[in-house]
């Protein structure tokens, strides 16, 4: 996942995937590295029936971005990796939209 107009991507610190570890913006690696490497997975919302996403690490599939703390979610909110809370897990949900150049 590279941050639109950086040559940065979100890569989980230190590689590392227990509750609670940070995400961070990261120069991205040529050919990719296991801590930048993520999957979309569908989720329907039960309530409003929307279609997000949650991102989960390729290499820890039980495992989803998620936005630290639950009730920070504006521009700068800190992002950790946790265990999915499928479908419930509101501050496990994103959207995703074509970056546009």
């Amino acid at each position: 996942l590279q941050i639109a107009g950086t040559s940065s991507c979100v890569s989980v610190s230190g590689a590392g995937f227990a509750n609670g570890t940070s995400v961070i913006a990261w120069p991205c690696v040529e050919g990719g590295h296991v801590s930048q490497e993520f999957s979309l997975v569908p989720v329907v919302d039960p309530l409003t029936g929307v279609i997000d996403f949650q991102i989960r690490p390729e290499t820890a599939p039980a495992s989803c971005l998620d936005i630290r703390g639950l009730t920070s979610i504006g521009v700068g909110a800190p992002l950790q990796i946790w265990s999915c809370l499928s479908p419930l897990g509101w501050n496990q949900h994103f959207s995703v939209r074509a970056a546009t150049e």
